[in-house]
């Protein structure tokens, strides 16, 4: 699983600033054919909707797709990629604690079995606690 968190090019690139150490915002799960999975995290404030952070993702990587603003949802055109609901996210970067939970109105809840392991394998996260609710 890789880590994406979008809190860096928000801060310093849209605001000039450093990331707070406490944040939070929206995620989404996405994964490819093959078992290629990502969790994008987005704070709030740089992705009103989940289908923002798809959006954001995809034209990083050059998969096509349909934003449409009317249903806040992106539709990838890949059927290779598949997007693996979403929620909201917090963290205390003093604290190391990071949390997952909700659900999205656009891609729904996301897969939570497994989930925390895959987290706590990422070399970044690995001293985080790691909660996810419902």
């Amino acid at each position: 699983m890789e880590f994406i968190d979008y809190s860096d090019y928000y801060y310093r690139t849209k605001l000039n600033e450093p990331p707070p150490p406490q944040r939070v915002g929206k995620f989404v799960l996405l994964n490819k054919y093959r078992g290629d999975e990502f969790i994008v995290l987005s704070p709030k404030g740089f992705s009103a909707y989940h289908a923002d952070i798809v959006r954001v993702f995809c034209e990083q990587r050059g998969i096509d797709g349909l934003y449409s603003s009317e249903h806040k949802h992106f539709d990838i055109h890949d059927i290779h990629w598949h997007v693996g609901g979403g929620g909201k996210w917090s963290i205390d970067e003093e604290l190391k604690t990071l949390h997952f939970n909700g659900y999205s109105q656009a891609y729904g809840r996301f897969r939570t079995h497994g989930l925390k392991e895959k987290l706590s394998m990422i070399l970044s996260l690995s001293d985080y606690e790691i909660t996810i609710g419902s």
